[in-house]
């Protein structure tokens, strides 16, 4: 039973979000509005879509980890081999070491490998690369110098392969499908990666912390279609990753309830609203198929779906 809003809102303890219904519906009436906050994407007569959390997550970590790897792997790769300085002093000390052994002064092992070093720098095109450093290091340098370009390399291949894995993961993932709020039919649904989650609005379940509200609904196991369980999905009604506030919760929730009770109209001033998908994502997650009847089957089962996270803490 609801007695107060800290019982509800602070739960340490997952439960239906129905139970909820009165204490918002009580609560003072929100203006509708031209564009109503995020994370609501879309309303229409009978559909009210909200954005899940791997948005926000993409644009705080993601984005900023790709760019700052790739900015040190450019810059890592970028200081391999002589600066502009060292190749100068190595042009002069080249010339020089030529120039000792045309007139015949006495060579001993080092100025030998010394004139070895610089000439293999510049090759026999007498032109500075990367490769002819990295052979000349390997065969006329020092150990000291040859373990320091080593270890440099291997820094380098590692750098290199979690920047492309962060790049393949960044350009693989899709666009998350929204969550769906069907006012006709009074049902939640969403999908991930092929997996359908759906239920009933009145066996929705919640629980609110720190990194945002998480829906619970009943779907497709993962990698087992027509074997269900609980699903869990995550909104951030204040669009924080961590400390949404009580106060954007309540948003939230006050605008999911009016919507299921009075539509549209308590939500918008227009006719319908859209909001402008993120342009980061190169192609979207796509509904599975057939729809309609594996929605059917979720819907003939999610009774069960409150068993699975009455009392659940996390």
């Amino acid at each position: 039973m609801i007695n107060n809003d800290k019982l509800f809102i602070r739960s340490k303890y997952a439960q239906k979000l129905i139970n909820g219904r009165d204490f918002f519906l009580q609560k003072k009436n929100i203006e509708p509005e031209e564009e109503p906050l995020e994370p609501f994407m879309r309303v229409t007569d009978d559909i009210l879509c909200v954005r899940e959390h791997r948005y926000n997550i993409r644009s705080v970590y993601i984005i900023p980890f790709v760019i700052a790897f790739w900015i040190i792997l450019i810059y890592a790769v970028s200081n391999i081999g002589l600066n502009s300085n060292n190749i100068s002093y190595a042009k002069e000390k080249l010339i020089e070491y030529e120039e000792m052994k045309k007139s015949g002064i006495y060579f001993d092992e080092f100025d030998t490998n010394s004139l070895n070093y610089f000439k293999g720098l510049f090759g026999e095109n007498k032109k500075y690369s990367i490769i002819n450093y990295l052979k000349t290091v390997y065969l006329y340098a020092n150990e000291g110098h040859r373990e320091a370009v080593k270890n440099n390399l291997i820094t380098i291949a590692i750098i290199s392969i979690f920047t492309f894995y962060l790049t393949l993961f960044f350009i693989k993932s899709p666009r998350p499908a929204d969550i769906y709020f069907d006012r006709r039919r009074k049902i939640v649904y969403t999908w991930v990666l092929g997996r359908l989650a759906a239920c009933r609005f009145e066996n929705l379940g919640f629980l609110e912390k720190s990194t945002g509200v998480v829906l619970y609904l009943y779907g497709d196991k993962r990698n087992d279609h027509g074997n269900y369980d609980l699903i869990r999905m995550k909104v951030q009604p204040t669009g924080g990753v961590f400390l949404n506030s009580e106060e954007g919760n309540n948003y939230f929730l006050q605008q999911i309830f009016n919507f299921m009770e009075f539509g549209k109209s308590s939500l918008i001033t227009g006719d319908s609203f859209n909001r402008n998908q993120p342009k980061t994502y190169f192609f979207t997650d796509k509904k599975p198929e057939p729809f309609e009847e594996r929605l059917k089957d979720i819907l003939e089962h999610e009774h069960i779906l409150p068993k699975l996270y009455r009392n659940l803490k996390e």
